[in-house]
C-alpha cells in the first residue's frame, strides 16, 4: 500500500514573466496530488490498483490559453501484467490497463489499454544477452489530447475520436559485454 501526497506551485509556464505563458495573467492556487496504490505480486502475475486525485489542475486549454481546473480531478486505474513462457526462450508479456475519469475534467483517458509483448531472449554464446520480438498495443477509443508545439504542451479538445487499430513493431535489443543496442520497426501494420 502506498500513500503519497504533493502540495506544490504550478509549473513555471504557467507563471506571468515566463516566455512560454503567451500573456495569460492567472491567478493560481497551489495544486495538490494525492496517489493512494495497492499491488499484490506472485511469480505469475502483478495486480494494482490505483488513484490519483488532484486538485486545482492547471493546464492549457487551446493552443495559447491557460486555466486552472477548480475541482477534483480523479484518476482510476486497474493494471495486471503477466509472464508467461511459451516455450524455450519464448515469452509472452501482457500489459491490461483499465481506467476511467470522472466527472467532467480536462484529462482524458482510453477506459482499456493492453500491450501483448512476444519476445524471444535470453543470454548465448556466454556474452550475448539478446531479445527480440514483437510488440502489439490498442487502446479504446477516446479523445486524445491535442498539441501545441509553440508551447510544446498537450491540451483537452473535443472534436475527434482517436480509433485505431492495434499498433504493431517489431524490436530486436541486444547487449555483448557493456555495448547495447537497439533496433525498433515501429507501425508495421500502416
Amino acid at each position: 500500500m502506498i500513500f503519497q501526497n504533493v502540495n506544490r506551485s504550478p509549473s513555471y509556464i504557467f507563471e506571468g514573466n515566463s516566455a512560454f505563458n503567451f500573456g495569460n495573467n492567472l491567478d493560481t492556487k497551489k495544486e495538490n496530488i494525492t496517489l493512494i496504490s495497492a499491488e499484490a505480486n506472485n511469480p505469475k502475475f502483478k495486480l494494482l490498483a490505483r488513484n490519483i486525485s488532484i486538485t486545482n489542475y492547471t493546464y492549457f486549454t487551446s493552443y495559447s490559453k491557460a486555466d486552472q481546473f477548480n475541482g477534483l480531478l480523479n484518476i482510476t486505474q486497474f493494471v495486471a501484467s503477466t509472464k508467461n513462457k511459451v516455450v524455450g526462450h519464448l515469452s509472452l508479456y501482457s500489459d491490461f490497463t483499465i481506467q476511467q475519469t470522472t466527472g467532467n475534467n480536462p484529462v482524458r483517458v482510453p477506459l482499456f489499454y493492453t500491450r501483448q509483448r512476444l519476445a524471444f531472449e535470453g543470454v548465448f554464446f556466454k556474452n550475448l544477452n539478446l531479445s527480440t520480438g514483437l510488440d502489439v498495443q490498442y487502446n479504446t477509443p477516446y479523445k486524445a489530447n491535442n498539441y501545441s508545439p509553440v508551447g510544446g504542451q498537450f491540451f483537452p479538445q473535443d472534436s475527434t475520436t482517436i480509433s485505431n487499430l492495434p499498433e504493431v513493431s517489431a524490436y530486436f535489443n541486444f547487449r555483448i559485454k557493456s555495448f547495447t543496442a537497439l533496433l525498433k520497426l515501429e507501425n508495421l501494420n500502416t
